[in-house]
């Protein structure tokens, strides 16, 4: 019981610390708006939340020792990672407004096309962090992101539900102070309980 009691207590400071650094982070940029191109380094403390959620669902005790080591591991690979994905997501957004605008046949080809730019990159950012923040999944990058595609190709409806819950939750998050503090490990804990057995069972189904 106080086990549990202290995981949850570490889940909660970490997840606080990362709502402070995201508020500071957008504050900072409605100051300095050049600043903003600094977005893809809260991939960092992010990716720690995540690690902390992966530890868990190996049935590991989290502790800050996970964090220290988390904010070291991989960082070009996640900058590189966070600046494809915003770049990708923003311009889904921007050719998908452009689409709603322009209307007619040409406008909803390009709304459409848009919009699954904007749900594949989505898809990716879902199976492919927990993935990258697995020490025991550690592997070159073009190999982690073979195993992202497997794991969309293959379990594209399911994805497609947790998606969707975890955009819900990062509404509700932006709208309300108090869910921010403990929502976020709530939902990466629920996308590494699906991604990390999952990708180990594919692992283990032997090739044909």
């Amino acid at each position: 019981m106080s086990d549990y009691l202290a995981e949850l207590a570490m889940f909660g400071v970490a997840n606080a610390a990362w709502a402070v650094v995201v508020v500071a982070a957008v504050a900072l940029w409605r100051l300095v708006p050049v600043l903003v191109v600094l977005a893809p380094v809260l991939a960092l403390p992010t990716s720690a939340l995540m690690r902390l959620a992966v530890v868990t669902v190996r049935n590991d005790a989290p502790g800050w020792r996970h964090v220290r080591d988390e904010l070291g591991r991989l960082v070009g690979r996640k900058l590189l990672l966070a600046t494809v994905q915003i770049l990708l997501s923003l311009m889904g957004i921007a050719n998908l407004g452009l689409g709603i605008a322009t209307g007619g046949v040409v406008g909803a080809i390009t709304g459409l096309v848009a919009f699954y730019v904007l749900l594949v990159v989505s898809l990716y950012a879902l199976a492919l962090w927990p993935i990258v923040v697995d020490p025991v999944q550690e592997a070159p990058l073009r190999a982690q992101l073979r195993v992202a595609t497997a794991l969309i190709l293959t379990r594209t409806v399911r994805l497609v539900v947790l998606l969707v819950l975890t955009t819900l939750a990062a509404i509700v998050t932006v709208q309300l102070i108090v869910p921010a503090l403990f929502l976020p490990s709530v939902v990466m804990l629920a996308i590494a309980a699906y991604v990390v057995p999952q990708v180990e069972l594919m692992q283990l189904r032997p090739r044909r």
